[in-house]
């Protein structure tokens, strides 16, 4: 499954790339095979999430990472209408409340993964050395692109300026941080079976991370994002949910042995 999933990214992130069919179909391609491929993989951790008992805290972490994944393929959706259907700019678009949306599923679903070995792990020194990493982020990331790139740009209307804002500060803060938490918490635990699937969904928020902050430092600098450098943009975020739900399908795997 997993293989299927990064095989529509690679098929939609080429075809962007190499420009097949023209501009109009190429449109079509990249923002349906997005909105397919991240569906997909919603579909096989919220399949996975729906195979625990009711109550497990395991089904709501997962559930809740499903959701965040589903979120984002709506946002797909919904950009795809706007931009391949109707010709019309999607940002700033209702697609951005799904897309901010997933942060805060993954945030909730990746720190109480962390927190559920508290009683094996010491996670005093993951969380203050978490949150000094975000704090670092947030503050370069405002002071070297939001200030003098966003903010500093007559032409942006508020509400653009507020999501170019918000998109990176809740990046770091509601990705970066409960991702290195969990890193440190489960790098305590040595090499058990049982953390694996979340040293995948650590990846996977890296992959994140990295397609978020290379559109958006991209995007605030007012470069322009040629056709290449897109493709590999959309193939981070369709990776990164890959990536996802073949953590889903490990965290599966390994607890039924």
């Amino acid at each position: 499954m997993t293989a299927g999933l990064l095989a529509g990214a690679a098929f939609v992130s080429l075809w962007g790339w190499a420009d097949f069919g023209g501009e109009t179909l190429g449109l079509w391609v990249s923002d349906a095979g997005s909105a397919l491929v991240n569906a997909a993989a919603a579909a096989v951790i919220l399949t996975v999430a729906f195979g625990y008992a009711r109550g497990e805290a395991v089904r709501r972490r997962w559930m809740l990472v499903g959701l965040g994944v589903s979120a984002f393929a709506i946002g797909d959706v919904i950009w795809t209408v706007l931009e391949a259907g109707m010709g019309l700019s999607p940002w700033p678009s209702l697609a951005d409340i799904f897309y901010l949306s997933e942060y805060g599923f993954l945030f909730a679903a990746i720190l109480g993964a962390g927190l559920a070995y508290r009683s094996f792990v010491d996670v005093r020194g993951p969380v203050l050395i978490s949150s000094a990493v975000g704090i670092a982020l947030v503050s370069v990331g405002l002071a070297s692109f939001t200030r003098p790139y966003v903010w500093a740009d007559a032409e942006l209307g508020l509400a653009a300026k507020a999501l170019a804002t918000a998109y990176p500060v809740l990046d770091a803060a509601l990705l970066v941080v409960p991702a290195v938490f969990v890193a440190l918490v489960i790098r305590n635990l040595g090499t058990g079976r049982l953390a694996w699937p979340w040293w995948a969904m650590v990846l996977a928020a890296i992959l994140l991370g990295t397609a978020d902050t290379a559109y958006y430092a991209l995007d605030a600098t007012g470069i322009a994002i040629p056709g290449a450098a897109w493709s590999l943009i959309d193939s981070g975020w369709m990776g990164a949910h890959a990536v996802m739900a073949f953590a889903a399908m490990l965290a599966r795997d390994v607890e039924r042995v």
